[in-house]
């Protein structure tokens, strides 16, 4: 019997990784943070600030390591 693992397909190109499903968990979670976000401004008087700062820091390593 072999292992599951010798069956495992990687996706090749940008157009397999990009699926119906990734974009629908992407907009959960987008629209989950953005509401908590709200909420903390909202309740507390305080901007979101932790969000704006996550959200920079991962696009520049992002734009970083899209090079490689």
């Amino acid at each position: 019997m072999k292992p599951a693992m010798d069956n495992m397909k990687y996706a090749k190109s940008f157009k397999e990784q990009l699926t119906f499903r990734g974009i629908i968990i992407g907009a959960i979670g987008a629209v989950i943070i953005t509401t908590s976000s709200m909420y903390v401004a909202l309740r507390m008087g305080a901007l979101p600030w932790p969000t704006i700062f996550c959200c920079s820091y991962v696009y520049d390593h992002i734009k970083t390591y899209e090079k490689y």
